[in-house]
């Protein structure tokens, strides 16, 4: 099975986030889609709770049954959180060739560098959830 993976904070979800999920969703069997910060409250850089970005995320795709949205804590350390992401991509597909991380040029040097899955990066056309925060 081929498995596509997005990983962020969706803080909002906009317009650049949604090309990557439909850009996975076009190109593998499932998507895993985890929404981060999940067990940090709510402010400025976090407005919104993870289940309304969580549902923000499956009302933009409502037909779609091989799309996977689920939560991630933020850890103390890369590591712990590395080790998380990975444990859950290994519940669905053990082989990392069959696996690829969506992402946007900002993160693609650190994935490049914590994952063995191919990195598929999506120009960010210049969206930002910052400059749409402020």
């Amino acid at each position: 099975m081929k498995l596509g993976l997005v990983i962020g904070r969706f803080q909002p979800l906009h317009n650049g986030h949604m090309g990557i999920i439909q850009k996975a969703l076009d190109e593998n069997d499932k998507v895993l889609v985890l929404v981060g910060s999940a067990n940090k409250l709510e402010d400025y850089n976090n407005p919104f709770t993870v289940g309304t970005r969580m549902s923000l995320i499956q009302h933009a795709f409502p037909e779609i049954d091989t799309l996977i949205v689920k939560g991630v804590n933020d850890y103390p350390s890369n590591v712990e959180w590395i080790e998380d992401i990975t444990g859950r991509v290994n519940t669905m597909e053990d082989n990392p060739s069959n696996v690829t991380l969506y992402t946007s040029e900002k993160d693609e040097q650190f994935y490049r560098a914590n994952f063995l899955y191919d990195i598929n990066v999506s120009p960010s056309q210049g969206l930002s959830a910052t400059g749409i925060r402020e």
